[in-house]
């Protein structure tokens, strides 16, 4: 055998990765130390070594914003939070923003008490003051703001509900912080401990604007109508100070369906640092498309796309296919006068994706005074309870809905759950579900004089020969 003592092995791990990386930056070579340091956080997430020179990096190769997001995400997380604002206002230097730059490394002056840089920063921003308790107070409500709404609209609802909280007692009871916690506390369905902050926040200005807002979403959501009506007709009176006012303002309107004066609010703000919020776009998708201008809409649902990760929400023209397939589709069936009509109603209701997004009020009421045995479904179907009979015709309408037959519509799936009872209340074995669906489409497509045969059938529904024709000898014989 060969001698192997002279093999080097290495070993692949975070510190390979991150000291090649800084290798390469050393020979800038900034495409290559990206994909090392990336393969290394993978292999170490949060890592305090690794982040700050991969954030170095991606500024290099203008990508100052994924380098940006990082370090928030860090600070969000409360690791090395004065060490981060450091890094970011030399990152904000970097990228020539001033304002960012020194309000960073304020906050990071006043953490860990570093004249020095304190003394740099005010002789390269020429920075004059009278007081600077002020100044450093206006610098903590600025990164508090500021990281929140990065949390906020990458829709991570709970971390910056969690970054507030842990912000101290004397910033909580800022009035814009407030209304920061407040909007977090909405979003999260908080409604109670929402209504009571925005209270207070209007018992002290009751021009509030972002307090205003808040409150008109809050009642909107809580159904609390009369209450809404007077929000909303004092938003539509109100009139934005500035841009952030305007944002606002309009966000909330075009959600309320104030299309036309939402994006008087709002267009302007694509000239503006607002340009780069996902929220905007999202919103003007909305706007446009109500407004008739669907080629509009969907180029601003596209940025909205391109401007966050991950995201749940729908465009416009999908949240009125549901609706049409709701109301022309769903909720007659739900109405029909017969019970087996209204059973397959709630099967296509449960497995329409994004229900929640179009269900109203009347499809609410109808469900709910719906007879015991369609409640019963209701049950099996949204709170997953196990029922062997109402289980065995919902697995065969499930069997239906993925064949190539289920284009035959609803009297194929009412003529399954005719099958499915006429079965059960024979006693019949309803253990397995396969093959009495296939002997059901089969007697069902036989009586249209429909050709189709036992072995197309079959194959469809991968069974045998001899479970069909007992299938079909049980259905027929009952």
């Amino acid at each position: 055998m060969g001698d192997n003592s002279n093999i080097i092995h290495v070993k692949f791990d975070k510190d390979f990765y991150y000291h090649k990386a800084m290798e390469k930056m050393r020979q800038q070579d900034f495409v290559y130390a990206e994909s090392l340091f990336k393969k290394a956080l993978e292999l170490s997430p949060d890592d305090f070594v690794i982040i700050p020179p991969y954030a170095e990096c991606l500024v290099e190769l203008n990508q100052t914003t994924k380098a940006e997001e990082m370090m928030y995400d860090q600070i969000a997380k409360d690791h090395f939070v004065t060490d981060y604002y450091f890094y970011l206002s030399q990152m904000f230097m970097k990228t020539n923003e001033p304002n960012k730059a020194f309000l960073f490394g304020l906050r990071y002056v006043t953490e860990e008490d570093d004249q020095d840089y304190f003394e740099e920063m005010i002789q390269m921003f020429e920075v004059k003051y009278d007081n600077q308790t002020v100044v450093e107070e206006e610098a903590e409500r600025f990164v508090i703001q500021h990281i929140f709404q990065y949390l906020f609209s990458k829709g991570k609802l709970q971390e910056a509900n969690d970054f507030i909280e842990r912000q101290r007692a004397t910033m909580q009871e800022d009035q814009h912080i407030m209304n920061l916690k407040a909007m977090s506390m909405l979003y999260n369905n908080q409604y109670e401990e929402a209504e009571a902050l925005l209270q207070t926040i209007l018992e002290d200005n009751p021009s509030d604007i972002y307090a205003l807002c808040h409150m008109t979403l809050l009642l909107y959501n809580t159904e609390q109508m009369e209450r809404f009506k007077l929000y909303l007709d004092q938003l539509s009176k109100l009139h934005p100070i500035n841009d952030e006012e305007s944002f606002k303002l309009g966000v909330v309107l075009s959600y309320l369906g104030k299309h036309k004066p939402s994006n008087q609010l709002l267009v302007p703000l694509l000239k503006k640092a607002q340009a780069s919020m996902p929220q905007l776009h999202h919103a003007l998708s909305y706007n446009y498309y109500h407004l008739g201008y669907e080629e509009e809409a969907k180029r601003h649902w596209q940025r909205f796309e391109d401007s966050v990760q991950y995201h749940s929400q729908l465009p416009p023209w999908k949240i009125d296919e549901l609706k049409d397939m709701l109301d022309s589709h769903v909720l007659p069936l739900l109405k029909d006068e017969d019970y087996r009509y209204r059973l397959y109603g709630i099967f296509l209701l449960g497995h329409m994706k994004h229900r929640e997004l179009v269900m109203s009020h009347e499809v609410w009421e109808v469900l709910e005074n719906l007879p015991d045995y369609e409640r019963l479904y209701i049950t099996y179907t949204f709170q997953k309870l196990h029922l062997n009979k109402i289980g065995f015709i919902d697995k065969g309408m499930k069997l239906i809905e993925q064949s190539e037959y289920q284009h035959y519509g609803k009297e194929l799936f009412v003529s399954w759950i005719e099958h499915a009872e006429m079965l059960i209340a024979d006693n019949e074995s309803i253990e397995t579900v396969d093959h009495y669906v296939a002997a059901s489409v089969y007697i069902y497509l036989k009586m249209l004089n429909i050709k189709i045969t036992k072995k197309e059938i079959k194959n469809s529904f991968n069974i045998t020969t001899y479970r069909l024709n007992k299938a079909i000898n049980a259905i027929v014989s009952i």
